[in-house]
């Protein structure tokens, strides 16, 4: 007794160090919060909270209590293995409610003490197997209370009406029956199903309170009838009239119960919506309309002062979804047949659909965004079948012309947040509402074109033609090319001619105001023309130019402005700049656009003077905005292109495109700035096909600014240079092969080839000589001497992955008997150079480290080692395709690449590095030697001999991986396992068993008890049964939950309890 008074004391002190708000001691708090995590698992914890619960005056205190009681209540009520145990813990929260409830303590403290006797009761109905039919479960919770209609406790020196408190602990009893996932899911259905027992009375009880006088009961009535609503009620139909009536009846009688009442006529019309109740929505609807629309409309009157906003604007908002939830689908319009009840039908949809436009009116952007996603579900009412007619004609379509001309109206800045939105990066609460109601809108606009079409232009284009030359006006336009930039082209209306010409008109005039003053309508003009360039370019050239040169005239004058703002430090001009290079950018590709869809309709003369135009004006510090540009005059070349008919066309675009790479050549030839001027090459060339005598000209450049960048890597000065320039090299040799890989003739394969030779020697050895090309081979004792003399030289900076996925493009599908050859010289080589490369100890690691210390930031090569992987195996891939034969002459080689395989299997960094990995491996599990020859027997038998060894070792690696541990690459790895079932089953199953009976932590759990080798067993056998990818991955999750579940299980916790205790005791400090 005198240890537990002395423990008690101790909590006591623990209490108040955790409650008190004046402890600013953190490492004080956490051993006092350490201390009430071991203290509340112990068995006299019990009698030690109860006593104090009952007899602090401290509130702080008393809420801990209860809490830490709750806490053992759902994950140690086991201690409580005795009758007596259990009915002092019983009693101790009954006195507490009864106790705190008569002298009127804090709420929050009783609501912790009703859902501990929730647990309490919940965890008895197992232990006991209580049958609540015939229990009656309010006598066993409430003993010493007398019930009828209200809950009564009475004794000699009180009277204390518990009816509330009862109320309180069913609804906690629902809550956590779900939520609390210490409770199983067939725990749950249990649960559920003697619940249902007392279903009904509970339900007619607490209609009986609703008809009562006593309000502040109504309240918590309502919260639980709205909990057995969501819970599930059953047959609510048999029910739903009295429920409704009753609701219905009360909703207006007292402003309290309108949102409690309305919500929970939302989730019924949820359930009905769902299971299509038809004829019981039509009539609540008619219900609603008369008895609460009114409130909507009385809410929404802003002389009303007598409630204040924000309730308003939470009833307004209920009310709108309420309305949303009857028309979540409209398939009660189907639930009326004859002619009479079509017409009733008629006026119920006309009337629905304009409470919902009169809602999206509303002059609150939250209330009328709301409504958004119903107009896009109306836009399907073709579905209506036989009332779609008369319907779309008479009622739809005068509705979204309205809601087009509002929405329109609605989303217009004003000038003061125009100016606003234009000069400043931080928006008011007001921009953010417009801004979100903007996005929300595309969609609407989206619908009321559907349902429009060609009315959709007429509105916009009759409120072009009467804008006014004043501010305001020009912010509607603003708006209303908003509205026609949320939508598709207008490719198959004639009348777009007109709007265009009305907005030209406008332009002329807002072209002269400042661009970043009316930032928003030149951000709208430039997404305007963008969007609709195809559209433009069909109505003329004249229509054309004029965009192309609205759009290069504005690039222009942005351009030049904030080349003079650049250097300023003003926080304002700052701000100001952020917008010059957005609508630089967005103005750029504006001009790309233009060009690919427009450029296909203009001749070789106009595009010369507009190219020629352009080059003029190519003054940009922005590498990016030069290159969007240079993209667009790539667009004009290509469509040049394709309509050459003659000799003559083909001359002048090879001299047109020479007029505009020539500069670009030559800056390279000089070394200026080869890594822009790279870029600005590529960015030409990037979307036509390759001439001949373009390839002629470019291409020796390249391979001599190749060899000029591979003289010094050790440089850190160079490192950050030569490799940009080197990967940019690489990706316009890319560009190249996949430009002439669709006209494979001999001079293509020819330079191909080449391109090979010279990569694979650059690779291999890191030299570039054009007298090597001449030679089929190197002499070994050059290679030995090459390779060790330039090994630490390459690894300072050599773009391994750049120049393998050049290699891996070319040779990919190829059949040509010359690169054949050549991939058969290199291929030990590169493959050798792999090896060597990744035997170096922490290589990339090192690497790494060694340009982070330099302060150099490489963001292409901070992953280098699952670059490589990606395209070696890439490499593999293509390799195994197109020549197996080196796969199965040199054993030793295939034993490098298994170790290789085993090594990204397990690199969880990208899970791309694996999806390569599986490629390569599903080709080779596959492989099928077809070749009638001599070779066929010993080929499919070395296979046979190699995908043996490769199975033994990576299946055990793949299931450890997949069973044992969590990883990103699940997926990738289930495909591996997949491609054995598909065609290696035997194997796969041998492979499994093995690595199931051999695992040790396997094994002990066997020894546990927690699985049998029944499980192993079934574990293969359905892996083996599965037919889908879907499938094999299903059986695999299965298996690793119950491996997970036994672990836990065997070390004494379940998963479910181990989740959320650790949430429990990291609360308890967290409380205060």
């Amino acid at each position: 007794m005198i240890t537990n008074q002395l423990l008690m004391e101790q909590v006591r002190y623990v209490l108040k160090i955790i409650s008190s708000p004046n402890n600013i001691n953190p490492k004080e708090r956490q051993q006092a919060d350490q201390f009430l995590q071991e203290f509340r698992k112990s068995e006299e914890s019990w009698e030690i909270l109860g006593i104090i619960l009952l007899n602090t005056n401290e509130q702080n205190e008393r809420f801990l209590c209860a809490h830490l009681l709750y806490l053992k209540l759902t994950y140690n009520f086991n201690q409580l293995f005795t009758l007596q145990k259990r009915e002092f813990i019983h009693n101790l929260l009954i006195n507490c409610l009864i106790q705190f409830n008569f002298l009127k303590i804090e709420k929050l403290t009783i609501s912790r003490i009703c859902l501990c006797l929730s647990m309490f009761i919940l965890n008895l109905i197992f232990l006991e197997n209580l049958d609540l039919n015939k229990n009656d479960l309010i006598k066993i919770i409430f003993k010493n209370c007398n019930f009828n209609d209200f809950l009564i406790f009475k004794n000699e020196n009180m009277t204390v009406d518990m009816t509330e408190i009862m109320l309180e602990c069913f609804i906690y009893l629902l809550e956590q029956m779900e939520s609390v996932t210490i409770f199983g899911t067939a725990q749950q259905a249990q649960l559920k199903i003697e619940f249902r027992k007392i279903e009904n009375n509970m339900i007619l009880y607490l209609i009986n309170l609703l008809n009562l006088e006593e309000k502040y009961l109504k309240l918590k009535a309502i919260k639980l009838l709205k909990c057995w609503i969501n819970f599930g009620v059953e047959n609510i139909y048999q029910k739903n009239e009295i429920i409704l009536e009753t609701l219905y009846k009360i909703i207006n009688q007292d402003i309290n119960l309108f949102l409690p009442i309305i919500e929970t006529l939302q989730d019924i019309f949820n359930i009905y919506t769902v299971t299509k109740h038809n004829n019981i929505i039509l009539k609540y609807i008619e219900k609603s309309i008369t008895d609460i629309l009114p409130v909507y409309n009385f809410c929404n009157n802003i002389q009303n002062t007598q409630i204040d906003y924000n309730t308003k604007e939470k009833i307004i908002s209920e009310i709108v979804k309420l309305f949303l939830i009857f028309c979540e689908n409209f398939d009660w319009l189907f639930s009326l047949q004859n002619e009479n009840d079509k017409t009733k039908l008629n006026i119920i949809t006309k009337n629905i659909i304009n409470i919902i436009l009169e809602f999206s009116n509303n002059s609150n952007l939250k209330i009328a965004e709301l409504t958004h996603n119903f107009w896009h579900h109306l836009q399907n009412v073709d579905k209506f079948g036989e009332f779609y007619e008369n319907i779309l004609q008479n009622e739809i379509k005068p509705i979204f012309k309205k809601l087009l001309e509002c929405l329109i109206l609605k989303c217009k800045f004003s000038l003061q947040n125009s100016l606003q939105n234009s000069l400043q990066n931080n928006l008011n609460n007001e921009d953010e509402e417009m801004i979100n109601f903007r996005d929300s809108s595309r969609d609407v606009f989206i619908s009321c074109f559907y349902i429009l079409q060609n009315d959709y232009l007429e509105i916009c284009n009759y409120l072009l033609q009467n804008l006014q030359n004043n501010l305001e006006n020009i912010l509607f336009f603003e708006t209303i090319l908003f509205s026609l930039n949320s939508i598709s082209d207008f490719g198959k209306f004639e009348n777009f001619k007109n709007l265009f010409e009305n907005f030209q008109k406008i332009v002329t005039i807002i072209v002269t105001f400042d661009k970043i003053e009316f930032y928003l309508i030149f951000k709208q003009i430039i997404l305007f023309i963008d969007k609709f360039s195809l559209n433009i370019s069909k109505l003329g050239n004249e229509y054309f130019i004029w965009s192309i040169n609205i759009v290069m005239n504005l690039i222009l004058e942005i351009n030049l402005q904030n080349n003079l703002q650049k250097n300023t430090l003003q926080k304002s001009l700052q701000n100001t700049l952020q917008k010059e290079k957005s609508l630089l950018f967005i103005s750029a590709k504006c001009f790309k656009s233009c060009c690919e869809n427009g450029s296909k309709f203009l001749n070789l003369e106009i595009s010369k003077k507009l190219i020629e135009s352009i080059l003029g004006n190519l003054n940009f510090e922005n590498i990016n905005i030069k290159i969007l540009i240079l993209n667009g005059i790539s667009f004009i070349l290509s469509n040049l292109q394709k309509n050459i008919v003659n000799e003559m066309d083909l001359q002048n675009l090879l001299n047109l495109t020479n007029f505009v790479i020539d500069p670009i050549l030559q800056n390279l030839l000089q070394n200026n700035e080869i890594l822009i001027n790279l870029k600005n090459l590529k960015s030409i060339l990037i979307s036509f096909k390759f001439q001949k005598e373009i390839i002629e000209k470019i291409f020796p450049i390249l391979l001599n600014i190749l060899k000029i960048n591979i003289t010094n890597y050790n440089d850190l000065l160079n490192l950050e240079n030569n490799y940009l320039i080197i990967y940019n090299l690489c990706d316009l040799f890319k560009d190249i092969i996949c430009s002439i890989d669709g006209n494979l003739n001999d001079e293509n394969i020819s330079f191909l080839n080449i391109l090979l030779i010279i990569c694979c020697n650059y690779f291999c050895f890191g030299i570039i000589d054009f007298n090597i090309l001449q030679q089929d081979t190197l002499q070994n004792s050059l290679q030995n001497s090459l390779q060790n003399s330039l090994q630490n030289s390459l690894q300072s900076g050599q773009p391994y992955a750049c120049l393998l996925e050049i290699i891996s493009i070319i040779i990919n599908g190829m059949k040509d008997v010359n690169i054949l050859k050549t991939l058969q010289n290199y291929f030990y080589k590169i493959n050798n150079l792999i090896f060597n490369l990744l035997n170096l100890n922490n290589y990339f690691e090192n690497r790494k480290n060694y340009i982070l210390k330099s302060k150099k930031i490489l963001e292409l090569i901070q992953d280098e080692l699952g670059s490589l992987f990606i395209s070696y195996f890439k490499f593999l891939n293509y390799s195994f395709r197109i020549n197996s034969n080196l796969f199965f002459e040199n054993l030793d080689f295939f034993e490098q690449v298994l170790k290789l395989t085993i090594l990204c299997i397990d690199y969880n960094n990208d899970c791309n590095v694996v999806n390569h990995v599986v490629n390569f491996l599903q080709g080779f599990i596959d492989f099928k030697n077809i070749n009638e020859n001599n070779n066929f027997n010993l080929e499919n038998e070395i296979h046979k001999e190699l995908l043996s060894d490769l199975t033994f070792q990576i299946i055990p690696k793949i299931l450890n991986i997949c069973l044992l541990q969590r990883t990103n690459t699940f997926s990738e790895l289930c495909k591996i396992i997949y491609t054995y079932i598909r065609s290696q089953k035997l194997l796969l199953q041998v492979c499994c068993d093995n690595y199931l009976l051999g695992n040790e932590e396997l094994k002990e759990l066997m020894k546990k008890g927690m699985l049998t080798s029944m499980d192993l067993t079934f574990f293969t056998k359905n892996l083996l049964m599965s037919k889908t990818l879907f499938g094999t991955r299903n059986v695999i999750v299965n298996f690793r939950e119950k491996i997970e579940q036994a672990t836990l299980i065997a070390s004494g916790t379940s998963i479910n309890n181990n989740e959320q205790e650790d949430g429990g005791n990291n609360f308890i400090e967290s409380l205060f």
